[in-house]
């Protein structure tokens, strides 16, 4: 049997580190890997203010996922307003967990928006930090988005 790999990339957004980007871009189309890209729509996570930001950024997801990559919906804004650790207790900082799911709802739907203005669906949710709760379950069951990818393990 041969062996199967989930790879995910976390945190893509217009201004992440390109230079290191690009080099790897390269490696997983010259070896038809198909990863997991979470993008963050609307980045104000000034931790991945590293390069100018990429002017045809939304052009590049739009090309990936024409590649068959899957694209995911990285949070909004990647801003942590709680201390809640969610429901898979891995880190005490969320942009959702603790939040009511009307909030959450909002911001979500904001973020599909900017995808949806650039012709893109997001196949997946990849929350910030890992952490997510039942509201944010419920507001995205109620957006149509039903898969999720999160935490981290060396078995499904």
């Amino acid at each position: 049997m041969t062996a199967k790999y989930l790879i995910r990339f976390d945190d893509i957004c217009p201004t992440m580190d390109w230079a290191i980007w690009n080099d790897l871009e390269t490696i997983l189309i010259e070896n038809d890997i198909k990863p997991i890209i979470a993008v963050i729509p609307d980045n104000k996570d000034k931790s991945f203010f590293i390069s100018e930001p990429a002017s045809d950024f939304w052009k590049r997801v739009k090309k990936w996922q024409d590649n068959g990559w899957t694209i995911g919906l990285h949070g909004y804004q990647h801003q942590y307003v709680t201390q809640d650790r969610g429901l898979l207790c891995l880190k005490m900082q969320s942009e959702f967990a603790g939040i009511d799911e009307e909030t959450q709802y909002h911001k979500l739907q904001s973020g599909l928006n900017i995808f949806k203005e650039n012709n893109i669906t997001p196949e997946i949710w990849v929350a910030p930090s890992n952490s997510f709760d039942l509201q944010t379950i419920k507001a995205l069951k109620r957006l149509g988005l039903n898969l999720i990818s999160d935490g981290f393990s060396f078995r499904p």
